[in-house]
């Protein structure tokens, strides 16, 4: 009776330790993983910081429209890219060089003040909590995929992660942007940031015929855009121009026409 009660034993502490071993090394990866990504983003975000460069004419202009009180610096990022985006931290907003050589002056204000609107309302914090909500699912799940298969836990926590993206584009990215829009409207920028988007969309279809395109090519775009967390350059402009008041209802073809008419109009 104490053999069978011994090798009941054992075979249960096997079966537990078949249990624990995936756990075990699933939390060992996780951990150098995180380690490797906190050492990486730090590295990187030195080299980052080291590259940019104040842009106190910007900064300045920037402050005199939204008012007294208010300190905000814009930095220029060495890139040619067409770009600008904000971090959330504190008062600092970020412009490629690129971006600064193709836009004009009012163009660029119109740019910098929908970054604003995303730093004042804490848009990048909003876009974490809506992606941490589901971070405990994901590692959940995909530790339990572990068990099965190293491999398909990595194909799992992939595939989390990209629906994840997905759903917070759809459904609060693509809200942000808008209302940031919104806002630059407000300060009597809307024109201006039209003028901007239509030029970002001219060097976007520009990049896009000199690489042909096929029909499934065509088709990965449309898809990109439908997830990508920036409306079209069509809708943007067309709830620009009705908070403006100027046009309701019309085709984005009409409304380029629109706009190349208003700034002949007014210089």
């Amino acid at each position: 009776m104490d053999y069978l009660d011994t090798q009941l034993q054992q075979i249960q502490d096997d079966n537990l330790q078949e249990f624990i071993d995936p756990l075990i090394g699933s939390a060992v990866l996780g951990t150098g993983y995180l380690i490797g990504a906190l050492a990486f983003f730090l590295w990187a975000g030195n080299e980052f910081a080291k590259s940019l460069k104040i842009d106190k004419k910007l900064s300045k202009r920037i402050n005199e429209i939204l008012g007294s009180g208010n300190k905000w610096i814009v930095h220029i990022y060495p890139s040619p890219t067409l770009n600008a985006f904000a971090l959330g931290m504190g008062r600092h907003i970020f412009v490629t060089d690129g971006l600064k050589k193709t836009l004009n002056q009012r163009e660029l204000e119109a740019v910098m003040l929908h970054e604003i609107h995303h730093n004042k309302s804490k848009d990048t914090y909003k876009s974490l909590a809506y992606k941490h909500s589901f971070f405990y699912l994901i590692t959940y799940i995909t530790l339990i995929s572990a068990i099965v298969s190293y491999p398909l836990a990595v194909l799992v926590f992939a595939f989390l992660i990209k629906s994840t993206n997905i759903s917070h584009n759809i459904i609060l990215g693509k809200r942000l942007e808008i209302k940031a829009d919104k806002f630059t409207v407000e300060y009597g920028y809307g024109k201006d940031l039209v003028s901007a988007l239509l030029k970002l969309e001219k060097h976007s279809q520009k990049a896009k015929r000199k690489d042909p395109c096929g029909k499934w090519c065509q088709l990965e775009n449309k898809v990109s855009e439908i997830i990508d967390e920036h409306p079209s350059t069509k809708k943007r402009v067309e709830v620009i121009l009705r908070k403006t008041g100027k046009v309701k209802g019309l085709s984005f073809v009409k409304i380029k026409d629109f706009i190349e008419k208003e700034f002949k109009q007014n210089g």
